[in-house]
């Protein structure tokens, strides 16, 4: 049957539930243990990143993230950090001249952490992700969930 694009609204509704059966048979896979190991992985690859940025003289805005932190690196050196991690083939978000924000999911790695650190410190850091992993506390605040799921 032939419906005419301005009255096709059931190709959105289609595309919305697949995701969100997607994302409903992704929770059923990894079950709630699992969903709290993986989201406690990239909590502290982001911890990790955060403390690297402070070693090397930067700050981040806010102590309290998920998977995502933004840095301050300097007045008018975002655009150039952006350049750096394109050419390295990671994608990051320049916020302003001087804010860049730094994404983690369940397929990043201690190994794109050290490549991070050399783009943010523009050659390599006197460390590693390693090296700092086991002095970084994970800090949800308020936000920490603390009831049952799934």
């Amino acid at each position: 049957q032939h419906i005419r694009r301005e009255k096709a609204t059931s190709n959105i509704c289609t595309a919305q539930a697949l995701l969100a059966n997607i994302a409903a048979m992704y929770a059923v896979y990894h079950g709630p243990e699992g969903l709290k190991q993986i989201a406690g992985r990239v909590h502290g690859l982001a911890g990790i990143l955060a403390a690297g940025a402070k070693e090397l003289g930067m700050s981040v805005k806010s102590d309290l993230f998920f998977d995502t932190v933004s840095v301050n690196v300097g007045g008018g050196k975002a655009a150039g950090v952006v350049e750096a991690a394109v050419a390295k083939g990671y994608n990051i978000r320049q916020l302003d001249e001087s804010h860049v924000s730094i994404a983690f999911d369940e397929t990043s790695s201690l190994e794109d952490v050290d490549v991070l650190f050399s783009v943010l410190s523009g050659g390599s850091a006197s460390f590693t992700a390693e090296s700092l992993a086991q002095g970084v506390t994970c800090n949800a605040g308020g936000f920490k969930r603390t009831s049952d799921f799934l």
